[in-house]
């Protein structure tokens, strides 16, 4: 970066073009050498992409991490070709988690950069995740090596899933829905399908949905979520969902009015608030298939605690547009004096 506050205004305007001007030469060497190295792995070659890409991703780093605005069109096309690499590297941990941490950079800073108008299709990346990560075949990679892997991917498709082809989140759940919507709830399969949506489905799409279709979508979600109970990673996962696409619903174009009820008797389970006499917590859990707990439970997808999301979906319920908030306010208080009753209660009689 240059410090540029004490200099002359022409001398600074200079060094942006330059600078830009770098920016593009880089990103347009980077590209080509990309392509080099895809024809070099199509022959066969293991290292191709470490041999061709190796500095140049560190001089585009260093570039990316410069205060500077660069053109849009460099900013797309480094984007687009850090996403085919990253695709393509499935074999290669080094240079996959290196290109995958560059671009989860490049969409964090130009998280908000709507003139950028990037559109990334999930479905490539989710047919590499599940090759990855569904196949029984051994590879030998070391268990450090793999969770750095799954750490950079699974953020890498928690910073990408804004950027979604507009009807992701309609063919998102329309590939998972029959695993949990008719699948075992206690299956591994249903398990799994619950951190595949939750890690992909975009809610930053609802805003742009069908008419009734994201209501539909919330209808399910809380059905296919009561198909279980007292299994935390099922409970802490559907939380997380819900409190996002709340958060993301800005336009109302959900009516949350009729499942707030159900929404905060899921909350007041969460927070474990004793009811009546009760001194205890359920006796019995449900613990999810460990395939589903080794890929989903360990913070990587990036699912937060329970009340934690929980105390969020409680706010971004009370911010909904206006129509909807007096009836979301009227099921808050009722719930908070349920919980406000039971602690007293239970407190009067000595057990809290």
């Amino acid at each position: 970066m240059i410090y540029s506050d004490w200099l002359p205004p022409e001398v600074v305007e200079e060094a942006k073009q330059k600078e830009q001007q770098r920016f593009a030469t880089a990103v347009a060497a980077f590209k080509q050498a990309a392509a080099v190295a895809q024809a070099e792995a199509s022959r066969g070659n293991p290292n191709a992409f470490a041999a061709v890409l190796g500095q140049l991703m560190d001089d585009i780093k260093t570039l990316v991490s410069a205060k500077t605005l660069f053109a849009p069109a460099s900013i797309r096309a480094l984007v687009y070709t850090l996403y085919d690499v990253v695709l393509a590297t499935a074999a290669d941990i080094e240079v996959q988690v290196r290109a995958g941490e560059l671009l989860n950079h490049v969409l964090r800073h130009h998280r908000h950069s709507e003139y950028l108008a990037l559109q990334l299709p999930w479905r490539p990346l989710y047919d590499m995740l599940r090759g990855l990560y569904d196949t029984a075949a051994p590879r030998v990679k070391g268990t450090f090596l793999e969770h750095v892997q799954q750490s950079t991917l699974f953020a890498l498709v928690a910073r990408a899933r804004r950027f979604f082809t507009p009807g992701a989140a309609a063919e998102i759940w329309s590939l998972l829905r029959p695993d949990l919507v008719y699948g075992d709830p206690m299956g591994t399969p249903t398990h799994l399908a619950l951190g595949w949506l939750v890690l992909f489905f975009p809610t930053k799409q609802i805003p742009a949905s069908q008419p009734g279709q994201a209501q539909a979508w919330a209808g399910e979600w809380l059905a296919v979520w009561d198909r279980l109970v007292n299994c935390t990673y099922w409970d802490s996962h559907w939380m997380y969902l819900l409190a996002r696409a709340v958060k993301d619903d800005w336009k109302g174009v959900v009516d949350w009015a009729p499942y707030v009820p159900q929404l905060y008797s899921h909350m007041l389970a969460c927070f474990k608030v004793p009811v009546g006499t009760a001194t205890a917590g359920c006796p019995s859990t449900i613990s999810a298939p460990h395939r589903a707990t080794q890929l989903f439970a360990t913070k990587l997808d990036q699912v937060d605690d329970q009340p934690k999301s929980a105390a969020k979906l409680a706010v971004h319920l009370l911010k909904q547009p206006q129509q909807q908030q007096q009836q979301g306010l009227e099921a808050a208080a009722a719930a908070a004096v349920t919980a406000a009753a039971s602690l007293e209660g239970a407190l009067s009689l000595g057990l809290g």
